[in-house]
C-alpha cells in the first residue's frame, strides 16, 4: 500500500535504523499464556518510536523471506516497500538506506542502530536465516554491516542488540569501531525483546548524551522484564571506548575456544571463570541484574555484565 504524498520535511536531528529479524521462529507466550510473535511485537514498538519522533528519520527493516522496509520522516510514514535479501548480511538494507536517506553524511545528527533477533553467532555460521539456510551470519558481519549505514570515519552513538547472550567480549571488540555505546544482554532474554519506549520524543530531551540515553533505555527494558517474568534478567550498558581495550585478550581467547568446536555452547558469567577473573568489576560496564526466582542460580547475588562460553 502506497502512503500519502510526503509532507514538507522538517529538521532531521536523529537517524534511527531498526533491523528486526523475522526469518525464523519467534513465537513466545506472555505472562498470561497468550501466544505472540516477538518480531511482530518489536515491529509495532519500532513504528511507535518512529511516529513519536518528529525530528527523526527512521528506517525499519523487517527481515523475512521477502523483507519489508518502512521509512518514516518527521513522525510520518513516507514509504513502505518490499525488498529482496540474497545474503546473510545487511547488503540489501544498506543499499536501500543509501538510496533513500535524506540525511547528509556530514550532518550533525544523533545516530542509533537497533537489532532485534535471535542470539547472533560469535563466529559467522550458517542457519541463522530460515529462508537462506546456507547464508553465513555472525557478530563480525553485523559489525561490518553497520559501517555501511555510516559516513566515513563515523560511528553510531548507540547500538542495541535485543538478542540473547550477546553481551560478550566478542561483541564489544567487533562493535567498538562502529558504535560508542552498546546495550546488550549477557544472558537469555525472555518475553519478547527489549522495550524501546524511552526513545520517544528525543527532541524534547536534548542534549541527550548517548551514554545517558543507553542507561535510560536499559533501565526501562530491565524494569519491564522484571515485572513480567521470573527468569534471570540481565542487561548491560557498555562504554565501548573504555571497555574494548580491557576485553581484547579475552575476545581473542574466546574465539580460539570456538576454533574447531562443534555442538551447542554453554554460556555463563565471565566473572565465574578463573581465566577471566579480571573481567569482573570493569570500568565501562553498567550492569542491571536480577537473579532467577527458581533454580540453582536463584541465590547468585551479582553478575559481571559479561557473558563467556
Amino acid at each position: 500500500m502506497a502512503p500519502a504524498p510526503e509532507p514538507p520535511t522538517g529538521p532531521l536531528r536523529h537517524a534511527l535504523v531498526f533491523v528486526i529479524h523475522g526469518d525464523g521462529s519467534y513465537l513466545f507466550h506472555d505472562e498470561g499464556g497468550k501466544p505472540l510473535e516477538a518480531d511482530q511485537v518489536a515491529l509495532e514498538r519500532a513504528r511507535a518510536t518512529a511516529e513519536a519522533n518528529p525530528e527523526a528519520e527512521v528506517f525499519i527493516f523487517h527481515q523475512r523471506n521477502r523483507g519489508t522496509l518502512e521509512l518514516y520522516r518527521n513522525g510520518t510514514l513516507v514509504l513502505r516497500r518490499g525488498y529482496r535479501r540474497d545474503s546473510g548480511g545487511l547488503e540489501a538494507e544498506i543499499a536501500l538506506y543509501r538510496d533513500l536517506t535524506r540525511i547528509a553524511p556530514s550532518a550533525d545528527v544523533q545516530r542509533l542502530f537497533l537489532y532485534f533477533g535471535h542470539q547472533i553467532p560469535e563466529r559467522p555460521e550458517s542457519g541463522y536465516h530460515g529462508s537462506l539456510p546456507r547464508a553465513s551470519f555472525g557478530l563480525q558481519p553485523l559489525a561490518d554491516g553497520l559501517a555501511g549505514f555510516l559516513p566515513p570515519e563515523n560511528r553510531f552513538d548507540l547500538a542495541v542488540l535485543s538478542t540473547c547472550n550477546n553481551g560478550t567480549p566478542t561483541a564489544i571488540a567487533a562493535l567498538a569501531p562502529r558504535a560508542r555505546y552498546l546495550v546488550a544482554s549477557p544472558a537469555d532474554l525472555h518475553l519478547s525483546h527489549l522495550a524501546t519506549g524511552t526513545l520517544a520524543h528525543l527532541e524534547r530531551r536534548e542534549p541527550m548524551e548517548a551514554g545517558l540515553l543507553a542507561r535510560e533505555l536499559a533501565l526501562a527494558a530491565f524494569q519491564d522484564l522484571v515485572e513480567r517474568g521470573s527468569t534471570i534478567v540481565t542487561i548491560s550498558v557498555y562504554d565501548l571506548d573504555t571497555l574494548a581495550p580491557l576485553v581484547a585478550e579475552a575476545a581473542v581467547e574466546l574465539q580460539a575456544r570456538l576454533a574447531g568446536a562443534e555442538g551447542p555452547r554453554e554460556f555463563y558469567d565471565c566473572g565465574e571463570d578463573p581465566q577471566f577473573s579480571s573481567l569482573a568489576g570493569l570500568p565501562g560496564v553498567t550492569v542491571l541484574y536480577r537473579p532467577p526466582r527458581f533454580g540453582r542460580e536463584r541465590t547468585k547475588a551479582a553478575h559481571s555484565g559479561l557473558q563467556c562460553y
